[in-house]
């Protein structure tokens, strides 16, 4: 059984595009188990997919180029590919097998950290203690880590002043402890 993806790790997607996962977060109406994830180099907005999916196997009657066996496979630590050739085919013009260049680098990495309170808000358990760490982190805010929090949570929050975010995410998380407060009463 394949090991389920944990914060930090990598993994490279049949395209050959390297992803970090951010966390491992629950849709907050299915429960559905989710993984959260960015590209490698860390541009670009925060994505999410059921964890099901994440873990899949290839389908290749649908994609008979591919030669991973995942959709997702881990990046073992020391082998991050800078340079692919031909990953998907694997083949020449002429139709022979060609071989995929792996290029290492011994050299150290940038440091590509995530943002400590996009992972204090991922690590809070439920809705409330979302809603403190949110208030607690507020003054820290940026719109990379407000779009992270809006994919982990499976809602979308308007482009515009961090300010105006920041409240309708706050109001956003007020209506789901609302909501769920009332769901345990009845």
């Amino acid at each position: 059984m394949r090991e389920t993806p944990k914060r930090g790790e990598l993994y490279r997607d049949i395209d050959g595009v390297e992803y970090e996962i951010l966390a491992r977060a629950r849709h907050t109406e299915t429960y559905e188990e989710l993984v959260v994830y960015i590209t490698a180099g860390g541009e670009g907005k925060a994505l999410a997919c059921p964890l099901t999916d994440f873990m899949k196997k290839v389908d290749h009657n649908k994609h008979p180029e591919v030669k991973a066996k995942y959709r997702f496979e881990k990046v073992e630590s020391g082998t991050t590919e800078t340079e692919i050739t031909s990953v998907q085919s694997g083949r020449d013009s002429a139709g022979q097998q060609e071989s995929v260049s792996h290029v290492s680098s011994n050299e150290p990495q940038e440091d590509n950290e995530i943002s400590p309170e996009l992972l204090r808000f991922l690590d809070a358990d439920g809705p409330e203690e979302k809603l403190d760490v949110l208030e607690k982190i507020r003054t820290r805010l940026t719109n990379e880590t407000i779009d992270a929090i809006a994919v982990s949570l499976d809602t979308e929050i308007r482009q515009g002043d961090i300010a105006d975010r920041y409240a309708e995410l706050r109001e956003y998380l007020l209506m789901t402890v609302r909501f769920e407060g009332s769901r345990l009463r009845n």
